[in-house]
Parts: structure tokens; C-alpha cells; sequence
């Protein structure tokens, strides 16, 4: 039997002491009764909620869903202003021009490198020191993880600092 992987989507404090962060992944062993799941991580055996967990991989948004959130997704840089760039952790903070939000181009590093245009949840304060802080809080969710974030929670007009120009 293939073993199917999920992903933890709350911190998760476990009946055996066991701590799970947000954003763990794990192995479901098997579906127990009472809405509880038997999973696997780093060998040993844990029982959790079912909804503490997820299926993965966690598909991205589309263009058009990513688009209701700011119209300018999609456009290019050239729609933004870049704010801030480090060139030490490779991360630019940007502000669309045209509504006022934030965004941050992370690169992902390993093998290969990519980078994630990111809808930031709020604004991402004034300066060096508070654009790493955000950078950190982001750089080290998975793909998965931004993409149920995406998901789960849809920003409402006037989200992320945002401002709607006439």
C-alpha cells in the first residue's frame, strides 16, 4: 500500500507529548474512527485530528483567483515598485502601483533555484530589519503551505495595506 503524505495545517500538541508544527509533514498509516488519523513522522507513530491535516500536493491558485486578490498579478514588475532588495538572502519586498499592496519575490534555493511572488498578509512594516522579518516568516513555508494559505484564506478588498485608486 502507498502511503499517502499530508500536511500538518495547525500546530499540533499531541496526547503523547509529541509536538507537530504548522507546516510538518507527515504519513498517513491509516483513518481511525471519530474523525482521527494514524500518521507517521520521522518513525514514530502519532494519532491526530483530521482536520489538523491535509492532502498534499496542494495545487496553486490560479491566475484568476490570484488576480481577484490584486488585479495586477500577472503583469509583470513593471506594474510594482520594488521597495527593498537584499542581495544577501535574495528577496525583494514590492508595492503594486496601481492598489498599494505588498508582495515578496522570494528565491528557493537547492538543486535548482526558483522564485514565488507572494501576496503578503499585511504590510511588511519600515526598513531592513522588519522586511527580513517577513521575509523569514515566509521563506520558510513550503509551496504547499502558501498554497493552502492561498486557499483557505482569500484577502478581502482592502486586505495587506492595500488601497483602491480611482
Amino acid at each position: 500500500m502507498d502511503k499517502k503524505r499530508l500536511l500538518i495545517t495547525v500546530d499540533s500538541t499531541l496526547a503523547d507529548g509529541a509536538f507537530l508544527p504548522r507546516g510538518t509533514y507527515v504519513w498517513l498509516i491509516k483513518t481511525l474512527p471519530d474523525g482521527l488519523l494514524q500518521v507517521e513522522h520521522k518513525d514514530r507513530l502519532h494519532v491526530i485530528a483530521a482536520d489538523q491535516a491535509c492532502a498534499v500536493p496542494i495545487p496553486p491558485p490560479s491566475e484568476d483567483e490570484l488576480k481577484r486578490k490584486d488585479p495586477c498579478f500577472g503583469l509583470g514588475l513593471e506594474a510594482f515598485d520594488e521597495i527593498y532588495k537584499d542581495d544577501e538572502w535574495l528577496f525583494s519586498i514590492y508595492r503594486c502601483k496601481a492598489h498599494g499592496a505588498w508582495f515578496l519575490e522570494d528565491v528557493q534555493t537547492g538543486i535548482g533555484w526558483y522564485s514565488r511572488f507572494i501576496f503578503l498578509d499585511e504590510a511588511p512594516g519600515v526598513g531592513p530589519e522588519d522586511y527580513r522579518k517577513t521575509w523569514r516568516r515566509y521563506n520558510q513555508m513550503s509551496d504547499d503551505e502558501l498554497n493552502l494559505r492561498e486557499i483557505k484564506n482569500p484577502f478581502p478588498p482592502g486586505a495587506n495595506g492595500r488601497t483602491e485608486r480611482e
